[in-house]
Formats: C-alpha cells, structure tokens, sequence
C-alpha cells in the first residue's frame, strides 16, 4: 500500500507533466480540476535556498620589488596556474580573466555557491559555474609592488529529477562566494619571497 507522501508525490509529478508540456487548457471545465490539483500540490513540496557562507579571503601582498620587476611574475604565476588571460595592460597594471571552472558543485575548492533542497520536487544542483579574476599590481613605493586578486564567481541554480536528472526548473543565477584557493594559486609565487 502507498504512502501518503508516495501519493502526494505522483499527484505532483502528473500536475507538473501537465502544466509543463501545456496539456491542461483553462476552459470553464477544467477550472474545478485545477482548483483540486492546486490544494494537493500546495502539499507537494517546498523550495528552500541557502546562501553561500561568508570566507575570510586573503587576496592581496606586498612583494618587496619594483613594479616593472614584479610584472612578468605575475604573468608567469597565470602560465604556471593554467589560468587564461583575458585583457593585459601593463600601463594601469591590470590582467584580467574570464573562464568556466572545470570543477562540480559537489566537491568546489574554489567558490560557495550556495546550496538548496526540495521537497518533494527533485533536487537542487549547482551547474555552470563560471569565474572571472582580475590581478593588479600597483607600485606601493621605489622598491614595492601590491598585488591583489580580485575573484568573482557567478553559477546557475537549477531544480533537476527523475531518472535521467532532467531539468524541473532554474531558480536562476547566482552570486557565489571566493573560498580564497584562486588567489592563493596567483599569489603563491609572492608568498614566498
């Protein structure tokens, strides 16, 4: 015998069908249907986001070299990284990049998108998740050089389900958080001298 969840579930999943490949037709007939469904399905599941934690970022140094000594460093530390780059210019000290991460929302060393759960609705993953950096490097004084890491991460939070994990839904894009692993990769070579 069925549970009243399993039973709730299979209504839900049969009212979504509908509304989504656009069966239903909102003719004075079907307005008692839809009344029906629609106080089953306000049993059916909810949606809850959570935002992504704050992280205490190190993302800035001071290398005890002139500028025009630290700058071909700082394009090294992007070669050396993998990382490609975008934009240089070297007049206002500024690199900068733009790029998908190859990585998963499950195991993310470099960005907190945030997370969410459903209800009854399938489950909510994080995808496409794309980063942007931009390094600059500013001479401080004759035999100083600041370098700072600028990070941002934006991804698409999507409701997905079902067998073949097909997409329920977007709850749209997000603003991720820096875990602060990216700029320790461009700042590495500096941390160190």
């Amino acid at each position: 015998m069925f549970g009243m969840s399993a039973i709730l579930g299979a209504i839900c999943g049969v009212y979504f069908t509908i509304v989504k490949k656009g069966i239903m037709q909102m003719s004075s007939y079907h307005y008692t249907g839809a009344i029906l469904l629609s106080v089953l399905i306000a049993g059916c599941g909810s949606i809850v986001v959570i935002p992504p934690a704050h992280y205490d970022v190190i993302n800035s140094v001071v290398v005890e070299k002139p500028l025009n000594k630290v700058w071909v460093d700082v394009i090294d530390s992007f070669a050396s990284s993998g990382i490609p780059v975008d934009n240089v210019d070297q007049a206002s000290g500024l690199i900068t990049s733009k790029y998908e991460l190859p990585i998963s929302s499950s195991n993310n060393e470099y960005c907190d998108c945030g997370s969410g759960a459903t209800q009854n609705l399938g489950k909510v993953v994080v995808e496409r998740i794309t980063g942007s950096i931009n390094v600059v490097a500013r001479q401080v004084n004759d035999a100083q050089t600041r370098i700072t890491v600028n990070t941002f991460f934006r991804a698409r939070m999507n409701i997905r389900g079902g067998i073949t994990n097909d997409l329920y839904g977007t709850l749209g894009d997000v603003d991720c958080q820096s875990k602060g692993k990216l700029e320790r990769i461009i700042l590495r070579p500096f941390l160190s001298k």
